[in-house]
């Protein structure tokens, strides 16, 4: 009994050791202080630490801190996105939707707009309703779009409506009605995803 909690108190150390190194490194990019950040989170992403490769990622991408790379970018968001960083998969899909850092491929955003979806992002929602209404990186499916657009309104981003109404013109009362069941039946699963996290 003893050993394990010996064992217990050894594992939890490491992480509440981390998890503060973490939040110094946040508490730095509050103060635009980004070496001090970078300096807490290189040692936390270089042992996997997911939140502090995506914020790295973010580093570069918009050059706070260190050279501005799309590239460097790329790797860092793609080693938190392999982790099921909702945030970082996000990202990856606008670079592959852009072709920076990439070579532009409207299939490779999709799947990682549709991952970031699949957790709750509302903007990966949101950008994966439009490649499904314009058939980009996906076959054309106004039900796909409506589905994942209603579930981002129903997050709270009510300027999003205009662009479901758009969608909706396209449609039959049958299939809106389809979209509405699927977005209830969706929002419910990963919202039961997401409280398993």
């Amino acid at each position: 009994m003893r050993s394990l909690l010996i064992i217990a108190v050894f594992l939890s150390f490491p992480l509440s050791a981390s998890a503060q190194d973490f939040d110094k490194g946040m508490d730095a990019l509050k103060r635009h202080d980004f070496e001090s950040a970078l300096r807490e989170w290189r040692p936390l992403a270089a042992r996997g630490h997911a939140n502090a490769q995506y914020q790295i990622g973010n580093l570069h991408e918009y050059g706070r801190g260190v050279p501005q790379s799309d590239g460097e970018a790329v790797k860092k968001y793609t080693s938190a996105a392999k982790q099921g960083h909702a945030a970082a998969q996000y990202r990856l899909g606008i670079l592959y939707d852009n072709g920076w850092g990439v070579i532009q491929n409207d299939f490779a955003a999709v799947q990682w707009y549709e991952m970031a979806a699949e957790s709750g992002h509302d903007y990966a929602q949101f950008d994966l309703a439009l490649m499904y209404a314009h058939g980009t990186g996906a076959q054309q499916d106004y039900v796909q779009a409506y589905m994942w657009m209603s579930m981002a309104i129903a997050q709270g981003n009510d300027h999003m409506v205009k662009h479901r109404v758009r969608i909706a013109k396209d449609m039959t009362r049958a299939q809106i009605a389809r979209a509405q069941r699927l977005s209830l039946e969706k929002m419910r699963t990963v919202r039961e995803n997401t409280q398993r996290l």
